[in-house]
């Protein structure tokens, strides 16, 4: 027994052409430009984290000494 259609319906519509750049010395220009760029973000972000971390572990010396010092002098009391 054959199925009953439900008759048509509005299709899928009409696709677009799609735009053909295969032109490899254009794909390795945007490539090089692209990875130089994430390079350029990685360097930078990894310079802030030194300069970060180089302060924390100042301030960290800092505050370890004063409280040595609390310390010497709460014992001397």
């Amino acid at each position: 027994m054959p199925k009953k259609g439900k008759g048509k319906k509005g299709g899928k519509g009409k696709k677009g052409k799609k735009k053909n750049d295969d032109n490899p010395l254009k794909m390795d220009a945007r490539n090089t430009i692209l990875w130089e760029s994430r390079l350029n973000i990685a360097d930078t972000s990894r310079k802030h984290c030194r300069e970060v971390v180089g302060t924390l572990a100042g301030d960290n010396e800092t505050l370890r000494d004063q409280l040595r010092q609390t310390e010497k002098d709460t014992i001397d009391v």
